[in-house]
This record gives structure tokens, sequence and C-alpha cells, in this order.
């Protein structure tokens, strides 16, 4: 049994996750450990539901970390019991991702074992850091470079033919949590299209210098800066210049000419059966089909309007 207080005046929902699973890294019994070099935990992964897209990124992290040769042996949070955490005990190294950040540094105390703290790998840049931050600590670089070279063959293909004939110069509408438009925005630089609106649901606290700048160069607006009816009136409201707003569905009203993707925190009208990934490689596939989806109808609901 873990006690959780209740200090929901102090912080916001992301300070409310962390916080959990500070409680079970303080809390749960992680003696008789077995750590091997080859095995490592990954701490701070945002479980928000147990359906098919973040079955799918938990497949996605076994499978980048596979290809550094690293056996992925437990993910807080994964939407299992106490004892899949508690499989972090025979890790030989705890990777931070910013969701959960003090859980894994008490972790990697406890244990004994090295952290390294990275951000999300959303889009190919921020793929290709995550999996070269981790070689760089477990002693795999060389490993890294070839995987990921033989992921960009694969991919960059596709990815090139669709941003070249749909995606760039496009506009994009954003809210999302800070650490989710951190990534997003590097991956939508990537494919050419433009960030016109960055609406951040939930604190700085967590993000790096790096992609406060970035965010802040697109005039990214804080939650907490705003009043209740203006977070209301940005959510319901996206930019009308914007040929898709990626959003989640707190306050469901769609957008006029832009098309909807929910996504995010909370998404009431999305709920994937089968796993499809947002983060590493296999998620760009995903974003470059589900952004190339949504313009392709932005275009075809302001050609009937155009028509009117």
């Amino acid at each position: 049994l873990i006690l959780l207080e209740s200090r929901s005046l102090e912080g916001d929902w992301l300070d409310g996750y962390a916080r959990v699973v500070q409680k079970a890294a303080e809390n749960l019994d992680l003696s008789r450990a077995r750590p091997g070099p080859g095995k490592v935990a990954l701490v701070g992964h945002m479980m928000d539901r147990n359906e098919g897209d973040q079955v799918g990124n938990l497949r996605e992290f076994r499978r980048l970390l596979k290809g550094l040769g690293l056996d992925l042996v437990s993910v807080w949070l994964d939407g299992k019991n106490t004892e899949s955490l508690r499989k972090a005990r025979d890790a030989g190294c705890i990777i931070s991702l910013p969701y959960a950040r003090p859980a894994a540094r008490t972790l990697a105390k406890t244990l004994e074992i090295p952290l390294v703290e990275v951000g999300l790998p959303i889009g190919i840049e921020k793929t290709s850091r995550f999996l070269r931050q981790v070689a760089g600590m477990t002693g795999r670089r060389d490993r890294a470079e070839a995987f990921i070279d033989k992921e960009l063959r694969r991919i960059i293909p596709s990815v090139r033919e669709h941003a070249f004939r749909y995606l760039a110069g496009r506009k994009v509408s954003l809210q999302q949590d800070p650490h989710l438009a951190a990534g997003i925005v590097s991956l939508l630089d990537e494919l050419g299209m433009e960030t016109t609106q960055v609406l951040l649901v939930g604190q700085a606290a967590g993000l790096s210098k790096a992609e406060l700048e970035v965010l802040a160069a697109r005039g990214a607006v804080f939650e907490p800066e705003l009043t209740t009816s203006a977070v209301c009136e940005k959510l319901e409201d996206p930019d009308p210049g914007a040929d898709v707003a990626i959003a989640g569905t707190l306050f469901p009203r769609s957008p006029k000419t832009a098309t909807w993707i929910p996504f995010g925190y909370p998404n009431y009208f999305s709920h994937p059966v089968s796993p499809r990934p947002f983060v590493g490689f296999e998620g760009v596939l995903w974003w470059v089909e589900r952004l190339t989806e949504a313009v392709i109808q932005a275009e075809h609901r302001a050609g009937q309007m155009l028509r009117r």
C-alpha cells in the first residue's frame, strides 16, 4: 500500500503524475536485484491509457532499444501491476523521460546504477538523439549509428515524398502538454510545416533550455499564464489560418476550416485498437500519414466552402 498525499493545489496535472511515480520509486521493494549491463529501465513514460497508441509506444521503445542491443526490462509506467515496475531492479541503467525525472533519479540512486536523461523521441532528430544519448551511456555508439542509418534509409523515401507533395508550407495549430509540444514542433519543422499557434497545457518545468527557446520562438503560451476563460477560448478557437489543429478533446468544438487531429490528453474521439505508436521512427511514419490525411481533408473542406 502506497499513500498518496493530496497536494493538487500546489501543481498541475503533470506534477501529479510525476508525484505518483515518485511515490512508487520511494516505496516499492527493489531488493534481490540482478542487474545486467544489457538491461535498462525506462522511467517517466506518460502511460495515459491502455489503448493502441500507448501499446504501440511501448513496443516502439522496446524495438529502438533492441536495436542498440539492450533489453528493456521495465517501463514506469506501463499500465501493468507493481511487479512489472519492480523489474527495474534488474536494470544496469535508468533512462529518464521528462514525465517523472525525480523518480528516475531516486531509482538510479537506490539501485546505484547510471542515469541518462533524454527527451521524448518524437520526430527524426529527437529519436536519433534519444538513441545516441542512450548509446553513449551504455557504450554502444557504433551500434547506434548503424541502427539509425538503417532506419533512416527505410523511412526517409516515404517521408520525403509526402512532405514535398502534401505537407511543406502547411500551417499547424498546436495545443499539447509542453513535452509533447516540443517533440511535435521539431517534427513539423522537419516536414517543412509552419507552427502558427502553440498553447501549452502545463508548466515549463522539465523542459530543456533548447526546447524552451524553440517553443518561445513560436510564441508559445503556457496555460498557467492564462485565465480560465482565455484557456477555454484558445482551446475552442484554434488559429483560423491553420490547415491542421493538433489538440486534445477537453473542449471539443471542431475548427471551421482546419482539420482537427484529436491527440494528447484527454482524447475521447480517437481509440486505436491496433498498435499505433507516435514515438520513434515508426511514430514518424504515423505522423506523416495522419498529417497528410488532415491536410487533404482541409483542402477538401476549404474547396467546398469556396464553391458555396
